[in-house]
Order: structure tokens, then C-alpha cells, then sequence
């Protein structure tokens, strides 16, 4: 939070500002500073995950999907935005003797079955 400050004689007044924090796996990413009544442009970027599609952002402390609304201008506080990803899956398909036997459906880094029961 920066107060608003006048150098020398001048007659500058630097606004308030906030922070408007981005977070990932709970690291902060990226922070803005902007003053109150300001618009929130969200940004269309966030960081590849290897495995993980990203999902949206959500506003701290609103861990309900029904509420991940961010405001669309910045109130006077500071505000931390979350990135959420979900895991993705991956079709596994099984061949017996060059013929189609089955079809799985496995998360990123999820432990693959192979105990399927082979009817010959």
C-alpha cells in the first residue's frame, strides 16, 4: 500500500495504489498496482503446467466455484487472485495380438493398471 506523497513544492499527488496479486501453487506470479476505481484486466497468460490445463483464476478466500467472481474494478484494498489448473487425462489403449482390447482413461502421473483380465 503506497500513501500518497508530495515531493518537494509540487503540487503531484501520487495516488493510492493496491496490490492486485497473482498466485500459482501458492508462489506469487505476478503483482500489478493499481488505484482504487481502476479496471481489473486479468491476465490471459498464466504459466504452463506440464500435465495440468490452466482452469481460471479465482479471488482468494472464495473457494466455492459458485463465487470465484473477481470485481471487475479494483476496491481499496489489496486483492489476491489464485490460479486453479485441473489435471488432464489420456486415453490408454490396450492391443492384444494387433487388435483393439480396451480403452483406459488415466490421469497425469496416475498409476497405469495393467492387471486388465485378457480373455483370448
Amino acid at each position: 500500500l503506497f500513501d500518497p506523497v508530495i515531493i518537494g513544492r509540487s503540487d503531484t499527488i501520487f495516488p493510492v495504489q493496491y496490490k492486485l496479486v497473482y498466485k500459482v501453487d501458492d508462489e506469487i506470479y505476478r503483482v500489478d498496482y493499481l488505484s482504487q476505481g481502476d479496471s481489473i484486466r486479468l491476465i490471459d497468460c498464466p504459466p504452463e503446467i506440464n500435465g495440468y490445463t490452466f482452469d481460471g483464476w479465482m479471488l482468494e478466500g472464495s473457494e466455492s466455484a459458485d463465487n470465484k467472481a473477481i470485481p471487475n474494478i479494483m476496491p481499496g484494498e489489496d486483492l489476491i487472485i489464485r490460479g486453479y489448473y485441473r489435471v488432464n487425462t489420456y486415453a490408454l489403449r490396450y492391443f492384444l495380438m494387433d487388435e483393439w482390447y480396451a480403452v483406459d482413461s488415466v490421469a497425469y502421473k496416475e498409476r497405469i493398471d495393467l492387471s486388465l483380465s485378457v480373455k483370448i
